[in-house]
């Protein structure tokens, strides 16, 4: 039986739930969801780098070792660590001319990779040839589409991914936009700009790894990619850092907003990858290692039925020497925005409360620095509304409100992107709601369903 084929009952109760919950939130015309610009350096005729410490005046993300185009010899490591250009694992062989041309052969098909991870165990991402593909979209640099935003938008391939229903106002309302300012038009693009904001910000760490793939695809590199069994939805992401949650028994609602929603706060301040695992038994930490419950596929976790978080994929080895983090720390990360005495942790795990946590400082500005430079490079609109929506991100909101309801447009983006099926379950739900929506005569989104903590209502 293939993956993701086997749906326990509660899993598909709970996800046509929150589908109709969802999909009836933002359909409505009411309804309350209440990085300095990141530019595109172009190295070289056919390398991108997106470098994100212009936007925050740190060193974050910058590139340690030598560019691809200047390597030469053994591989260097993001922290300077010489890597023998033998590897690891498989690719360790008695016969050293064969050890010789793998090396080789690593070097130009993965020149964005260390042979460390190429040939070590990972937690793998789902397959599916069109798992990633929307969200990569976003980040190409647009060309001729650029004239063409409002006849074939780049964003508007991510925005289909979402559980909400086909025609609702956030996929298709800005068509029809006039360039009177309502309140109603601000507020849905706020709840998508924080959507495709969170897209980038856990992506970007894989464009230049996407990007050589797609612009070099060779027959020989494909058999590179069988030797050493990589799959195409797993990007080392070498220089990104990452905070690492499990998901629980507890329902599904309580699972988005208390555990998955509250790690891609602290993720965007932070300026670390969110990967939710479960399921993973070479550790000692004992709630990686237990299954989700709420998912039955061979995999026993959150992409049984969902996209993958990240296209960033960890080795065994990362996640065994992973920093769990303490209450101290926890509690200093949501009051304070960053985790200082941390910075030298690739990986920290930590296991959610699933009680309401305050926004941690730091996020909302990263938010409105992303989707600024999403206007900057044509990605999105430069229009009134959109920047007013931007500026909104950063509108200084009731904490305790936020903190209870969740229900502000942040909160709303954040769901979103956490909702998004696989498109085989995606196209299975349409097809529901095509079948239900024809057996109405007037159809009016006009339904409030309570989902374990989550109001979804419209009216």
């Amino acid at each position: 039986m293939e993956e993701g084929e086997r749906i326990s009952f509660r899993g598909r109760t709970w996800f046509i739930a929150v589908f109709v919950g969802i999909s009836f939130f933002v359909a409505s015309v009411s309804f309350s969801l209440s990085s300095k610009a990141l530019p595109m350096l172009i190295q070289g005729q056919d390398q991108r780098e997106i470098d994100i410490s212009i936007v925050l005046g740190t060193n974050e993300g910058r590139e340690t070792s030598p560019s691809p185009a200047k390597r030469a010899g053994p591989w260097v490591d993001t922290v300077g660590e010489t890597i023998p250009s033998g590897g690891v694992g498989r690719l360790s062989s008695s016969n050293s001319t064969q050890s010789n041309f793998t090396s080789t052969r690593m070097k130009q098909c993965f020149p964005f990779n260390s042979e460390a991870w190429l040939s070590s165990e990972k937690i793998r991402n789902a397959e599916g040839a069109d798992l990633l593909d929307a969200s990569f979209k976003l980040l190409l640099p647009p060309s001729s589409i650029r004239q063409q935003m409002y006849d074939e938008p780049q964003f508007q391939a991510a925005l289909d991914e979402t559980l909400c229903l086909q025609g609702s106002h956030f996929l298709i309302g800005w068509k029809n936009e006039t360039n009177a300012m309502h309140s109603k038009d601000v507020k849905i693009w706020t709840t998508r700009i924080v959507y495709l904001a969170i897209i980038f910000h856990q992506h970007y760490q894989a464009w230049e790894e996407y990007n050589h793939r797609r612009e070099t695809a060779s027959e020989s590199c494909h058999d590179t990619w069988k030797f050493l069994d990589l799959h195409q939805n797993d990007y080392e992401c070498r220089r990104a850092k990452f905070i690492v949650i499990p998901l629980s028994d507890s329902g599904l609602g309580a699972n988005f907003k208390l555990a998955a929603m509250v790690a891609l706060k602290a993720s965007l301040a932070t300026g670390r990858v969110a990967l939710f695992i479960n399921n993973f038994n070479h550790t000692s930490y004992r709630w990686l290692r237990k299954p989700w419950t709420l998912a039955s596929c061979p995999r026993r976790d959150f992409q049984c039925f969902f996209r993958p978080p990240s296209p960033c994929v960890l080795t065994h080895e990362e996640y065994q020497n992973a920093h769990m983090m303490n209450r101290t720390e926890m509690r200093s990360l949501f009051r304070q925005g960053n985790l200082p005495q941390l910075d030298n942790e690739r990986v920290v795990v930590f296991m959610p409360n699933f009680r309401p946590q305050r926004e941690p400082p730091r996020m909302r500005d990263r938010l409105f620095k992303i989707g600024l430079f999403l206007v900057k490079q044509g990605l999105l609109p430069d229009t009134t509304i959109v920047k007013e929506a931007i500026r909104r991100i950063n509108t200084p909101v009731d904490e305790r409100a936020i903190a209870f309801q969740g229900d502000d447009e942040l909160a709303g983006g954040l769901l979103l992107y956490v909702s998004r099926p696989r498109p085989e379950y995606l196209k299975k739900l349409q097809t529901m709601e095509e079948s239900l929506l024809a057996m109405q005569d007037k159809f009016m989104p006009s339904i409030g369903l309570p989902i374990r903590g989550m109001l979804f209502a419209a009216g």
